[in-house]
């Protein structure tokens, strides 16, 4: 009975652990997942894309947070996009954009050339984080235990600069929120014109009732 108990207890822990693990994290506009490691391939980027559900218009990524704090994963619908060599992505919180980073200071594994934000599993430096740095920059100082954090800005790119950027690199993203105006007002369109021929068509039936009265 004793070792029924046992088993019970240790089943329901991992099930509350996954439970919890599986939660999404709040203040995102769309599910976001902490992980351990970004997928190393192809196969597991894959494998991961289709525990969490992502579709061909809504891709898998994996990115850090954009206080380099942990990793993300996620189904985003700019996943296609191309990004521009010495450049490696995080996602912003506040909007659930994402936003790039200024790599050219690593040590090593700073993308040399344009690739496309599902590729990133290829550079694995713009993955690999620590105790809110990336470990390729040269300030994020390691030892034998852990990595420590040194004395560096938030982020190497001024707001001028990262606002050219989002414009040179995320063009679908600026045009999405068009389309989505645009259908909104057509869409708003069909629906207010016959509400209002209807009511002139009424009021003229009204208007003839009235006159022959």
């Amino acid at each position: 009975m004793a070792d029924h108990i046992h088993w019970a207890a240790l089943l329901f822990s991992t099930f509350v652990l996954f439970v919890c693990d599986s939660k999404p994290l709040d203040g995102y506009k769309f599910p976001v997942y902490t992980t351990e490691f970004c997928p190393r391939n192809q196969t597991e980027w894959m494998e991961r894309s289709s525990t969490i559900n992502c579709t061909e218009s809504n891709g898998y990524l994996c990115l850090p947070s954009e206080d380099l704090n942990e990793l993300l994963e996620f189904c985003y619908f700019e996943y296609q996009i191309p990004i521009a060599k010495g450049l490696c992505m995080f996602l912003r919180k506040r909007d659930s954009f994402i936003d790039a980073y200024k790599c050219r200071n690593f040590v090593e594994g700073c993308p040399n050339s344009t690739y496309r934000i599902y590729e990133v599993y290829k550079y694995r430096s713009c993955v690999s984080i620590g105790n809110m740095c990336f470990l390729a920059e040269p300030t994020c100082i390691r030892t034998t235990t852990t990595e420590n954090l040194s004395t560096i800005p938030y982020i190497n790119v001024s707001v001028e600069e990262t606002n050219n950027r989002m414009h040179e690199f995320f063009p679908f993203q600026e045009r999405n929120h068009w389309v989505w105006i645009l259908t909104f007002l057509g869409v708003g369109a069909l629906i207010i014109l016959p509400v209002i021929m209807f009511y002139r068509k009424m009021k003229s039936k009204d208007a003839a009732v009235t006159i022959v009265s």
